[in-house]
């Protein structure tokens, strides 16, 4: 392959990804203004954070208003004996 070959390959991709960011993040802005929070299992993450710093950064025994209730923040460790 060329130079001129590759180049061309590359510029058509950059421009596919720009025609993509342009439509994408329009929908990605208004759904995070719409939502204000992280989607799926990272709201989890962010609900968890919360809760520690609510309750002065020590280990909270239960994440609230996730899940439809409520989840222990830690699980009994695992034990073989």
């Amino acid at each position: 392959m060329t130079y001129k070959k590759i180049y061309g390959y590359l510029k058509k991709d950059i421009i596919l990804l720009l025609i993509l960011a342009v439509f994408s993040v329009p929908y990605l802005i208004k759904f995070k203004i719409r939502v204000g929070f992280p989607p799926g299992y990272a709201g989890l993450y962010a609900q968890m954070a919360e809760e520690v710093v609510k309750h002065n950064f020590s280990y909270p025994d239960t994440i609230s208003y996730y899940g439809g209730g409520s989840i222990p923040f830690v699980y009994p460790q695992f034990f073989l004996g």
